[in-house]
């Protein structure tokens, strides 16, 4: 099934911990090999080229500037056919 057939499920999770908050992202979509994952963050990536003119791959890119800036990071785990989870990172007092 290509990438761009795929309707994924997503799920939020928050915690509150005295050194900060965790916010997960996680879909059961395609998922991601490791190549895709080491790139994710890089500006202008964008790893499914069948919609390359919907975007402009600097989200991702961007989303990791303003947690660097917070003194935060945001990291991802996927795996193909398994989906994926995006978890950003921010510690308390904002940075």
């Amino acid at each position: 099934m290509p990438a761009a057939a795929w309707s994924a499920v997503a799920a939020l999770a928050l915690h509150r911990g005295a050194q900060g908050v965790t916010v997960t992202v996680r879909d059961d979509g395609p998922g991601m090999d490791e190549a895709t994952q080491a790139r994710v963050f890089d500006q202008f990536y964008q790893s499914d080229t069948s919609h390359k003119t919907e975007g402009n791959g600097l989200g991702l890119a961007m989303a990791q500037k303003i947690a660097a800036l917070h003194g935060g990071r945001i990291t991802v785990q996927s795996a193909p056919g398994r989906g994926s989870a995006f978890t950003v990172r921010l510690p308390q007092g904002g940075g």
